[in-house]
């Protein structure tokens, strides 16, 4: 974890972004990270701003698409989301949006 969160240093992230990367860096080393969950219904709990953070940090093609992405609904964002993980458990590679 520590390599992954030295890495991440070298952006410019806030808080959750960061937290974010670290994962994704950490998970790429071949680490595993658990998500934080609600203990009701499982459901992962993320805000707006994590959602958009995650699409932007594991899928190529929203890459500096921040700003589209923070005027999205969060139903769409959910979706979006969705997808992406759907995909990324068929793939071991950086996210691509279809």
């Amino acid at each position: 974890m520590e390599k992954a969160k030295e890495a991440a240093d070298k952006g410019d992230y806030d808080d959750e972004q960061y937290w974010a990367v670290v994962a994704h860096i950490y998970e790429n080393m071949g680490g595993s990270v658990q998500e934080q969950t609600a203990t009701n219904n499982q459901e992962t709990v993320m805000n707006k701003e994590q959602k958009v953070a995650w699409l932007v940090t594991n899928c190529d093609c929203y890459k500096g698409a921040e700003k589209t992405l923070n005027g999205m609904e969060e139903s769409q964002l959910d979706k979006l989301k969705t997808n992406a993980e759907k995909q990324q458990r068929t793939e071991n590679a950086p996210r691509r949006c279809n």
